[in-house]
Parts: structure tokens; sequence; C-alpha cells
């Protein structure tokens, strides 16, 4: 099969995505097959777009950089800081990092007044702060971009779960206002940060869908993003790449990286890190307890 060049091959030499399961392969990849198809998540698509699948999209991905996914199904930010940003490898080179996070916090809220969950979101951000700062010191020409937490339920705070809605509109001002928080984060962060408004993006492709192609969730439980979410999303974080590279990346790295799109990057060994890189998953026991609970997971 003849080889195609990227349509924007770009500088960087490392791709980590950190986060919950938005950024994870399991939701999309059942979604399209009663078998598991992997590589159809949002970070796996910008990393290795599937051609077959996307062909509109051939060449627009990190084909050249070494890719590594810390995400974690019913990731919290506490999870983030303690389990993930641990794995993230110090890197001196162009790297890009996306994060996906925060909408389980807001689920994890669920139950609370408002003031507890007021004093449970305000230690959130001080964690997403807080790893914001451990990747700029351990990776200083990253572009990392942070999304916002989308609203499956379309602005009407009634959440379809199994067959029945739960009302979750006292969530509504939560998630605006952790979303808020998150962009003045990534404001305070630097140059290098970038926001990503996953909420407005998504707005309109759930619960308020009128036609099925409009979907974007996974359809046995909508809090999770389904095949076309992911694509649409990674579709969202190239354009932003794009973006970055011009931003931050000399020409001439730009154009020596389209002479050599399809090549393997030059000394980097993260082969055995990645080897003995322990399964970011949790518990048995910790997903059978999120399932009982009408929040689920992210």
């Amino acid at each position: 099969m003849s080889q195609v060049t990227p349509t924007a091959a770009l500088p960087f030499r490392l791709y980590v995505a950190v986060g919950d399961s938005v950024s994870i392969d399991e939701y999309p990849g059942t979604e399209v097959s009663a078998a598991y198809v992997p590589g159809l998540g949002a970070a796996s698509l910008l990393a290795r777009n599937d051609d077959v699948r996307y062909p509109e999209c051939t060449g627009r991905d990190l084909t050249g950089a070494t890719f590594m996914n810390l995400a974690m199904d019913g990731a919290t930010t506490s999870h983030m800081k303690e389990m993930q940003l641990p794995e993230v490898p110090t890197f001196a080179e162009p790297s890009l990092v996306t994060i996906t996070i925060g909408g389980n916090d807001l689920l994890g809220s669920l139950h609370f007044d408002d003031r507890a969950a007021q004093r449970a979101l305000v230690d959130a951000e001080k964690r997403l702060c807080h790893v914001l700062a451990e990747l700029s010191r351990k990776q200083p020409r990253a572009s990392v971009f942070v999304s916002t937490v989308y609203d499956p339920t379309d602005g009407t705070g009634l959440l379809p779960v199994g067959g029945s809605t739960i009302d979750v509109r006292h969530l509504l001002p939560r998630l605006h206002h952790w979303n808020e928080r998150v962009a003045a984060a990534v404001t305070a962060a630097g140059r290098r940060f970038r926001l990503v408004d996953v909420h407005s993006f998504f707005l309109g492709h759930g619960r308020e869908a009128i036609w099925s192609e409009d979907f974007w969730y996974w359809p046995p439980s909508i809090i999770e993003p389904g095949c076309r979410g992911a694509h649409e999303l990674r579709s969202l974080w190239w354009a932003e790449a794009v973006q970055a590279a011009r931003e931050f990346c000399p020409t001439s790295a730009v154009r020596a990286r389209e002479r050599s799109a399809l090549a393997p990057p030059d000394n980097i060994d993260l082969s055995q890190k990645l080897a003995a890189q322990p399964a970011l998953t949790l518990t048995s026991e910790t997903r059978e307890t999120q399932a009982a609970s009408p929040e689920g997971i992210r």
C-alpha cells in the first residue's frame, strides 16, 4: 500500500493523554461492533487515524510521535494527580498533552448540598492547578490542551439512565462554575496551555439531538462519548494542535517534520517505560459501586 503524506505533519515528538473516559477507547470501540474495536477513542485517533473508517482524516494525526494514553475510566482529579501524573515522563522536546477531567468530580457531588459541592470542587481545582504546574516543569516545551466538561443533557438537566430519567438540574450551575474555573486555571498556567471548549462544541448533540447522526454520545450511557463524539473531539484537538505548532514551533521545524512525516522519532526511548506502565484502571469493586449508582462513570 502506498504511503500517504500527512496533510500538515506536526513537530510533536511525544503525545500524552491524561484524564477520564472521554480520552479512552472503551466506549467508542464497543459501539461500532459486537466485538471491541481498539483505536477509536479521541486520543487514539489523534495519535493514529483509522484511515479506513475516516479516510477524510488521513494524515491528520500525530504519526511519528510516541503515544502514551494514561487516561482512566472513572478518573477524577485525584486519580489524575496521584496515579497518572507520576507516569508522565520528563521530556525536553516539543510534545502535546491533552486533558479531559472534571466530569467525575461533578458526578461525585450529585448528592452533595451546595456548600459541600463547593468545597469539593475547590479541592478539585487545586489538584488540576497542581497537575498543570507539574506538566510545565516536566515538559517545558509541551502544548497542553485542557478540555471543558460537556453536558449530555444539552442544558435540560434531565439525564436518561437505563430507560428512566434522572433530574440533575442542580448540577448545571456546578458544571458551568467548574468550566469557568478550568478556563481561569488555563489562563494562569501560561501561553502553552490552551482551553478547548468541548462543552460548547458538544451542545445539541446529546439528549436534544434531533437526528441519530447528530448524536455524539454512547447510546447505552450518554455520559460517555460515542464513536461520532470521539471522532469530532479528535478533530477539534487536531485544529488546536495545528495552531499550537504554528505558534510555538519554528517554521523550519514544521517543514522538517513534513519531509520525514512517517519516520519514527529519533533518540526517544520510552519503550521500557511503556512496557512497565501499570494498567491504569479502577478496581472491579469501584466499578461495581459506580455501576450501582445513577451517576455511573466517565
